[in-house]
This record gives C-alpha cells, structure tokens and sequence, in this order.
C-alpha cells in the first residue's frame, strides 16, 4: 500500500536521461530505480509484476528493459527490436507482456514467467527446467490453403500465434564438449601460443567419428508416471524454449529421407491428442550416451478449454488404440516393400545363376502373386482405385478413415468407427501371420536356392544362404 512510480522526460529541453522514480510512502518521498538504463533512453510507460513485486518493466524510446532487482540493474529484453515503446501492458492471466509501440504495431512476449524465476536465482545452478504454465487442449482450426492462411491466398503477412501445447523454457549454463570439440579448443589456445599443434592419433580421429552430438531432451509423463512423449530442443549454453504439442508419438514409419519440396499444407506425421489433465516434465541431456537428468521436474495441467465437453479419457483411449494399430499395419507396409524390392532383386539375381534349377522361374512368380495378394488385402485394389471404381476396404483404408474422421475431434467415435478399427484388427492379425511366415518359409526357401546356385547377393539374404 502505498506504493507508486513515476517517469519524467526533459527531452524537450535537451536532457535524454531516464528518469524513473519509486515511492513507497504515497508520494512524500521518492528515490531514482533507473539504476543502469543506458544514458539517452526516454522512458515512457512502467510495469510492475503482480506476484514478484521486484520485477519492473519499462518501456522506452529503443525497446523493453526488465529490472529483476526494482532497478539496481535493468536488462533489455532479447527479441524485442529497437523502436519506441510507447505503452505496456501485462496480461495476468496468461502472464504475457504486451508492448505497444509508435507507429510499429503491437509485440507480445508469451508466459515471462520464466523472468520472475530469474529474478529469484534460478540461473545460478547448471540448468533449470522453469515452471510450466498451464497449456489449453482444444481442436485447432486449420485452414486448407496452408497452416495459419486462409483458403483465398497466401500473400498476406500476420505474425505467427503461439505455439499450441505446453512451452517449456530450459537454460543451461554450460553443455559438455564432445571429444572433437575438446581437442580443436586446445589446438586454438596452442596456435595463438605460436606453439606446435601435434597430430591427435588415428585412434583418437576414429573415435571422435563415433562420438555423438549433445541433446536435450524433455520427458513428458502423465499423472499415472506412464511416459507419453519425448520432445527434443536446442543442446546449446543459454536460454531455450520448446512446445510440446500435446500429441501423443506419430505411429509413421521413421522416414529419414529429405524431400525436394514440401508444400505449405503439409506437416510432419501427427499422433493422437492426449487427453486433458496432469502432466510432469523432466529435462535430461544426453552426452556420451549416458542420460542425465536436469533441474527439478516441473508439473503443469492441459486444461480443456471451457466450451469443451465430452469424456477425453475415452476419447483419448480410442485414439491411442487407433494409433497402435496403425504402427503396426504401417510397420507391415515397410516390410511388404522390403519383400518386393528383393523380389526385383531375386529376379534379376536369377538370369546371373545359369546353374539354378530352372523351377525357380515359376516359383519366384508364386512369391510375386502371394506378395500382391497381401498387399492386396493391406492396401486394398490399386487397379480398380487408378480406374475410380469402388472395391472392397482394405486393412489400412479402414485405420486410415478412422485416423482422418476422429483424430481431429474431441466426440466418441461412432459406431462405424469402432466397426471399421474391429474389422481391421482381426483381418490384420490374420495377415501379419501369413506375412511372417511366408517371409520365413518360402521367401527364404528361394533364397537359399539362388545361394546354392552362385547366384550374386541380393538384399536381405542371409550371409551364407542362412
């Protein structure tokens, strides 16, 4: 009670200091707080955080400045580009700090609550996971055209919204060297010593090969301690912030392969949302193989926002079950195509082995017709679809309908739904059987005899014909 501030300006008469005043008494007396502001900055508006009454913000002629100290010493706010400042504001409830400029638009610094755990001395240890804010569940609306652009066109600039999910904010002091690292830092130091830099062994290079790169990584566990997702962020010294978009892993196969183009609506391979509720988070870093964990875990809540209603556990449940089956029907996919690019190569491999039994022309066309039959009943009948005739769902066509018609919404999966994902499970269980073993039995039993004929490698034969 009692307390208020106050800026003055006198650039009008030639004096640019900044000004900046604290009374705690309701005015009767004052002290300057400009503290170190850089001499030449006009001040014009000031915030004060209402749960740490020691962090201020003050807008100024060349960007925003945060004191974590009322103003023994003030920090300008990385980010926030040089232009004048003219009005700020603190959204409490999301705890964003709202900057309105002159004549440059509006910027939005989202959840600082990160700064008010600086000013309490989080920085002072190795790394700190900060606190989490709440993260609010919903469907979010995508327009066709490409992500955050209407369908009209694309031409027109708006900045980006945040991001959606749960942000966590990580520092780290310091990241371990990795081998090579280590060495070209010492043979820095000797160079600018003007002393002779040795060479450092093949055994030494051969390792340094070997050795992988740091990584963070942040393990989000649910209330029952069952870990949902990894999600991975910058390994570098400093301040960092990533989202984890509140979906459960992708079941895609991992493509490693870098596309030529991308197009503006496409997005990388997307799991299931999970439920709303409570999470933790738990930084560890990766080095030399061994994870360690950093800082303190940090628990927050995915809170629906208030228009929804349904029963997420059930919903997410479905999903999460969708999800699983479709991992192994895509997991199926992968290997049906291994099985038909050795087949290619069988083929070929057979016209090279003039001493083979002539009968293993007719049998490898029985394993391409056994291939295209379970493909077949997996992918469904790509002839009649290249021609636009309906045929019978396949396996993945009726997961995939599934995937399409319910992930993106918070209501029960209807009756055909549940039908389609029962149907395709026991079909599946079926053909992953067949699969396996016709993989081990007649697969195997040509390769063996391409072996025994001296026919040259093909992919996937065992050393030695098995």
């Amino acid at each position: 009670a009692g307390g208020v501030f106050a800026i003055a300006d006198a650039h009008k008469f030639g004096d640019f200091s900044p000004y900046l005043f604290e009374s705690t008494d309701g005015g009767r007396s004052w002290r300057s707080i400009a503290g170190d502001l850089p001499d030449g900055t006009i001040l014009w508006a000031i915030q004060q955080d209402h749960l740490n009454p020691d962090l201020l913000f003050v807008a100024t002629e060349y960007g925003i400045y945060a004191s974590p100290n009322r103003g023994e010493g003030w920090y300008k706010l990385g980010g926030s580009p040089t232009i004048a400042f003219r009005d700020l504001v603190i959204h409490r409830r999301d705890e964003d700090l709202v900057g309105a400029t002159f004549g440059r638009g509006f910027y939005v610094l989202d959840d600082y609550g990160p700064l008010r755990e600086m000013a309490d001395g989080a920085l002072e240890g190795e790394g700190t996971l900060f606190g989490v804010g709440d993260a609010w569940w919903y469907i979010p609306s995508v327009p066709g055209q490409a992500l955050g652009r209407p369908t009209q066109g694309s031409t027109a600039w708006v900045a980006p919204n945040p991001s959606f999910g749960a942000t966590f904010t990580y520092w780290l002091a310091e990241v371990p060297r990795t081998g090579r690292e280590a060495r070209r830092a010492t043979e820095r130091e000797l160079r600018e010593e003007g002393a002779d830099v040795p060479f450092p062994g093949y055994e030494t290079l051969r390792a340094e090969s070997l050795e992988g790169e740091p990584m963070v990584l942040l393990l989000v566990r649910d209330a029952r301690g069952e870990a949902v997702r990894w999600v991975r962020g910058p390994a570098r010294e400093g301040l960092h912030r990533v989202t984890w978009d509140l979906r459960r892993p992708a079941p895609d196969p991992i493509d490693l392969a870098t596309p030529g183009f991308i197009p503006p609506w496409a997005t990388d391979p997307q799991g299931p949302l999970a439920p709303p509720g409570e999470y933790q988070a738990q930084m560890y870093l990766l080095t030399g193989g061994e994870l360690q964990p950093v800082g303190e875990p940090q628990n927050f809540n995915v809170r629906p926002v208030p228009t929804a209603d349904a029963d997420f556990a059930a919903v997410a449940a479905f999903q999460a079950e969708t999800a699983e089956l479709a991992r192994q029907i895509a997991g199926a996919g992968e290997t049906l195509g291994d099985v038909q690019n050795r087949l290619r190569h069988m083929s070929a491999a057979l016209l090279e082995a003039p001493r083979a039994d002539p009968s293993l022309f007719q049998r490898m066309d029985g394993l391409g017709e056994r291939v295209a039959e379970l493909s077949l009943r997996l992918f469904g009948d790509r002839v009649r679809g290249g021609l636009n005739e309906p045929s019978v769902p396949s396996i993945s066509g009726r997961v995939g309908n599934v995937q399409y018609g319910h992930w993106e919404t918070r209501q029960m999966p209807t009756e055909t739904q549940r039908r389609d994902l029962e149907i395709a499970r026991t079909g599946f269980a079926e053909l992953r059987s067949e699969l396996a073993a016709f993989i081990s039995g007649q697969l195997l039993e040509v390769e063996r005899a391409l072996e025994a004929a001296g026919a040259p490698w093909t992919p996937g034969r065992p050393l030695g014909g098995g």
